[in-house]
């Protein structure tokens, strides 16, 4: 369920203000599409850029929410806060790339007078825009911790398996050590062994 009004808003220059139409308390139906100018020409949207609508409502009560861009077009589709107070709204949509901005002419939402609604809300200032920036700036910091319980987890494994390496390092050494002087010990007893069967082998030819 969905309304669609497509106008368009020129980034370079001012020129006579279009006028969107809304209801007071309807709620994430009524979407606006956008066609982005230059100076009256086609405005071609580079990549890395994020759109946002701003806008005041006639409480003077601010919104700044996402928009998306796809195929060259700006959408952004009403919350139910944009719509709490009736009356003529002022908007714009505000590209945003790392730290910079442009924004777009202004333009007005005609928001008429609802005869009733059970569920009105109170109107507020609504900056869902933040509140997703926040909450994806929350979700890196979580992920940054657990890389980092990650990456200490495989320190202390690789300190624990050079340790071993060590240790098996020392005990080759050792066992080296105990191989080279059972070496020396059958060599000494292989020299006796000799010098006795001389000694034997000489005293029977004398003999």
């Amino acid at each position: 369920m969905e309304i669609l009004q497509k106008i368009t808003l020129d980034f370079a220059r001012g020129t006579m203000p279009v006028t969107a139409f809304a209801k007071q308390f309807d709620k994430d139906t009524r979407t606006i599409e956008i066609t982005p100018l230059n100076n009256g020409s086609e405005y071609t949207i580079e990549q890395g850029v994020s759109a946002k609508l701003q806008m005041t409502k006639p409480d003077k009560k601010t919104v700044l929410i996402n928009a998306t861009i796809s195929s060259g077009k700006i959408r952004v589709t009403l919350s139910g806060q944009c719509l709490t107070a009736d009356g003529t709204a002022v908007a714009e949509i505000g590209l945003y790339k790392n730290s910079t901005l442009l924004s777009s002419q202004i333009f007005y939402i005609d928001i008429q007078k609802g005869a009733y609604d059970e569920n009105a809300m109170e109107s507020s200032d609504e900056y869902g825009a933040l509140i997703d920036a926040l909450d994806q700036a929350n979700t890196a910091i979580r992920t940054a911790n657990t890389a980092a319980s990650n990456a200490a987890g495989a320190v202390t494994t690789a300190n624990n398996a050079a340790a071993r390496a060590e240790t098996a390092y020392d005990n080759a050494n050792i066992a080296i050590s105990d191989a080279n002087t059972a070496l020396a010990t059958a060599a000494e007893i292989v020299g006796n062994l000799q010098s006795l069967l001389e000694e034997v082998h000489y005293g029977h030819v004398i003999e």
